[in-house]
């Protein structure tokens, strides 16, 4: 299956599936890439990841890895900014669910509130 997640890192560790890595690399530079214009924009110190595939190390490392190769290729930018914290987040694979239900929550506020009116 090819949207079966262990699966998925299982070809990533092993050495000789150069296309899987080429892949993972790609979608980690896609993140870094997003993370520096964050950055730019809102002056960020520190990214947190959060969900399922947070608790794969190699997420977080391939991330790192490719922020930091887009800032040595872009000069300015690395003197102008400081180095982002890039760090899994505290709940890990379930963060969406808390998300999911301050979501929940904050909805049933507003019509508690829509009723006192």
């Amino acid at each position: 299956d090819e949207t079966d997640g262990v699966r998925v890192f299982e070809e990533l560790r092993k050495e000789h599936n150069l296309e899987a890595k080429r892949l993972f690399s790609k979608y980690c530079r896609e993140i870094a890439t997003i993370i520096l214009n964050l950055q730019a924009t809102l002056a960020i110190e520190a990214v947190v990841i959060g969900g399922g595939i947070s608790v794969q190390p190699l997420v977080i490392d391939g991330i790192r890895e490719q922020y930091q190769k887009i800032l040595l290729q872009t000069e300015p930018f690395s003197s102008m900014f400081g180095e982002v914290a890039i760090q899994p987040c505290f709940f890990r694979n379930e963060a969406n669910l808390l998300g999911a239900i301050f979501n929940l929550l904050m909805q049933e506020e507003k019509q508690i509130g829509s009723q006192n009116y």
